[in-house]
This record gives C-alpha cells, structure tokens and sequence, in this order.
C-alpha cells in the first residue's frame, strides 16, 4: 500500500479538500522522543518531507520495538536453556570486577605497585581481560544470530541531539589578590553542557538495537529534550535572544 501511494502521488505531503482546511497547503510534523512505531520503507517515505524527528541521547522509546522485544526474548530463552553460558557470563563478569578492585587496592596501598599511578604502562591490558573480552564478543555475536526479527523506526527525518556535561574556565573567577573584598570562589571552572545535533543517514544500524546507558530512560523526559533545544537556540542565536516566547 505504501508503495502505490509513493508511486501515485505526486504531491503526498499537503492538505485535502475533504480537510476541511484550504487545498494544497503543505503540511510538516515535527516529533520529540518518538516510538519506533513504522517499517524502513514507511520511515524513509515519511522522511520525504512530511515528518522530522529529534532523539535525545539514549532515549530507549525510539529504539524499543516490537521486533526487539522478540529479540530479547530469544537472547532470554537462549540463557535459560543453555544455564552453562549464563553462569559463564556471571562468573567473568565477578572475576574482572574482582580483579580490578585487587588492582586499585595494591595501587593505595604499595607505589611500587603494577597498577599505581607510577606504572610506565598503566593502560596496558590484563591477559585474563583480553581473554574475557573475546569470549564475550563471540558471545554476542552467537546471541545476534537469533535477534533476526523485523524491526520497527521511528519517521524519518531523523536527528540526533546530545548533552555532554564539561567543566569550563569561570569567567567570573576571582582570586584573592584581585579582589581582597570578594569571596573568593573553590574553582575556577564551572559546569556546562556541549550540545551537538546531528543528522541520522542510517536509522536501521542506529535503532535496530538498544544503546545501553545509565540515562536511557530519562532522556525521554520531556524537560531534557526541552533543555537540550534551549541550549541549541543559545548556541546558535546567542544567550540573549535565544528561546524567546512573546
């Protein structure tokens, strides 16, 4: 059906005499933390002018669809029949943790130590983590062989817009010697957000899975997305004019 329609017709994206409204107007939707509701070939269609879409950050509502689910369900049934490779996963899981707090505890307690800060090599990799991270990654890739079912995306067009926390100089630092009559700031930085929107090409290799993340569920709050759109306009328009309402 979506097919016939993008081949018939030629003008898909405006208003109809039976709207209501006057013929021929064109007609745009912009959407906010949108559900990945729609098949690739609806998705691309509705890029085509109708609809544009934002993602904040990890938020998991675009990429939880139907098909996922499955997939997920079948990763699930998988470790339930196969108990070995799920006690296998936990046992590795515990002992890198394990060994990772053993290192930071020599690191405290003896300089000398491999793992303390005077290590010439301190990012070099423990054999046992290299060997973990193999096993894993074969893990996974054995588990995406049953994560085939059919995906759903959120409309095209699609972007990306992302906050990331950073500490910058404080203008309004002062020291001591400067101002003897001031109190005198802890820091000289400050905290600030870098936010960046980027267009999604591909939104079959960036939805067809979930982004794990600590934030995953909050960045569907709507207070987010409106933050993140507010330091945009500042960042384009400038501090003072930026996201104003009259």
């Amino acid at each position: 059906m979506v097919s016939s329609v993008m081949r018939h017709d030629p003008v898909p994206f405006v208003t109809s005499r039976q709207s209501g409204l006057p013929a021929g107007r064109p007609v745009h939707c912009y959407v906010y933390g949108p559900p990945c509701a729609m098949s690739l070939e609806l998705a691309e269609y509705c890029g085509q002018g109708l609809v544009t879409s934002v993602v904040h950050g990890y938020d998991i509502v675009s990429c939880l669809s139907f098909g996922l689910v499955k997939d997920l369900k079948n990763v699930a049934t998988s470790l339930h029949e196969e108990t070995r490779t799920a006690e296998d996963i936990i046992r590795r899981i515990i002992a890198r943790y394990n060994r990772q707090s053993a290192s930071a505890s020599r690191a405290n307690n003896d300089p000398s130590s491999p793992a303390s800060p005077l290590d010439p090599h301190p990012n070099a990799v423990n054999a046992e983590d290299l060997d973990d991270d193999q096993w894993f990654w074969a893990t996974i890739k054995t588990m995406r062989a049953d994560m085939r079912s059919e995906k759903l995306y959120p409309p095209m067009t699609v972007y990306y817009v992302e906050s990331v926390p950073q500490l910058i100089k404080d203008p309004l630092h002062y020291s001591q010697a400067q101002a003897p009559n001031y109190a005198t700031r802890q820091s000289k930085h400050r905290k600030a957000h870098m936010t960046t929107l980027t267009l999604i090409g591909d939104i079959q290799s960036r939805f067809s899975e979930i982004n794990f993340s600590r934030s995953m569920f909050v960045d569907h709050t709507p207070l987010l997305y409106e933050r993140a759109i507010r330091n945009l306009c500042r960042g384009y328009f400038g501090q003072d004019t930026a996201y104003e309402t009259s």
